[in-house]
């Protein structure tokens, strides 16, 4: 099944808002019962929830033009404005939740879920190009939900992203720029009582309307930092970094071999407690094992080759392509959502539609 695309060719935040909430208004009511479900079989009521976003978008969600956006994507989809506010908060409101149940010895959830990420400079690829990309990870049911946005943004740039619908911001994407962006989430024992301050989503926006690459890491450091994440920044004239961040450190990941590749636990902070393989062990091996697959190809690695490494079932079914326990209902477990490749040299985002090992992948261009 396509994707659904949606392209925006102004910079009006109400017109993307609108775009976004009457093309998306079936997908973003879905999210947020997902939402809300899951929040509330972690503890988490949906008043309390609720309670939570307000404050977030009381304190933090000011500014005038992403009051417009959410706004109008809530009145176009016939949501409320709060219901809204929590999908592009979902990080903020879930991590603490997560990082309470691995504080405490918790056992593996079939809900919890992590994803792997990739990098790759011009020397390791055959065509000689700048690629990066992920599996994204989630609650299946969310598979149905994705959607394909290209913008105009501040600046005169333009964004190209797989979101969530209901999200301001692509979870994964590229900018006309040249810089692309894929990441993990992290978790530490800070993230069980955030501070406000820019929360994820907001940030991965700030970093794909940045014109440089400098600009971009910029962003990706600004504190106060509610979430730990990895976030693995590229540009189509041949850099890589890749930085881990808590609320108060980063540390950052340089390419070996033109390659990098990470998964959901800290590998380059030895002073801070990794808590994500508490609940997710085979983060210990994905990033590991992503990278060994790729140098295996150095210099010959095309798409075809990175679209089997994303579809790798070693471990399954708790692999690079993740699957979870596929007798449960597809929002009670959790699953690989999409493989994607971004190739920022031809400004492209390639994206399977599930599963990457079952579904195709679809390529989406910036420059048309």
């Amino acid at each position: 099944m396509p994707y659904p695309f949606i392209e925006v060719p102004e910079n009006d935040p109400e017109l993307r808002g609108r775009i976004h909430g009457s093309s998306l208004a079936r997908e973003i009511a879905r999210n947020v019962g997902i939402c809300y479900r899951r929040f509330d079989r972690n503890g988490l009521s949906c008043g309390a929830a609720r309670l939570q976003a307000s404050a977030w978008m009381h304190e933090v969600l000011t500014q005038d033009w992403l009051l417009a956006e959410i706004g109008a994507i809530a009145k176009f989809a016939e949501m409320d404005v709060l219901d809204v506010a929590l999908l592009n908060l979902r990080f903020e409101i879930g991590f603490p939740l997560m990082a309470k149940r691995a504080t405490r010895g918790a056992p593996q959830s079939t809900e919890t879920d992590g994803c792997t990420s990739f990098g790759l400079l011009a020397e390791t690829c055959a065509d000689g190009h700048v690629k990066l990309g992920q599996t994204l990870d989630g609650i299946a049911a969310i598979a149905e939900n994705l959607v394909v946005i290209k913008s105009a943004r501040p600046g005169g740039l333009t964004v190209l992203g797989l979101h969530e619908a209901g999200s301001v911001a692509p979870s994964v994407g590229l900018n006309s720029a040249g810089i692309g962006l894929a990441y993990n989430s992290l978790i530490s024992p800070g993230c069980e009582n955030p501070p406000f301050g820019l929360p994820f989503r907001l940030r991965v926006l700030a970093i794909l309307e940045a014109k440089t690459f400098a600009e971009a890491l910029g962003a990706a450091l600004t504190r106060p930092r509610p979430t730990a994440t990895h976030l693995l920044v590229g540009h189509r004239d041949g850099e890589l970094v890749g930085l881990e961040l808590t609320q108060e450190n980063a540390a950052y990941i340089y390419p070996e071999g033109g390659v990098l590749t990470h998964a959901n636990h800290f590998e380059r902070m030895p002073g801070t407690v990794s808590l994500f393989e508490r609940l997710l062990p085979d983060s210990i091996f994905r990033g590991n094992r992503m990278r060994r697959l790729l140098t295996s190809r150095t210099g010959s690695i095309d798409d075809r080759f990175v679209e089997a490494v994303l579809q790798d079932h070693f471990s399954f079914p708790f692999s690079i392509c993740h699957h979870g326990d596929e007798r449960l209902p597809s929002d009670r477990r959790a699953a690989t959502l999409a493989g994607i490749v971004l190739d920022l040299t031809s400004f492209s985002l390639a994206a399977s539609n599930g599963p990457p090992c079952r579904q195709q992948f679809e390529r989406f261009s910036l420059q048309q």
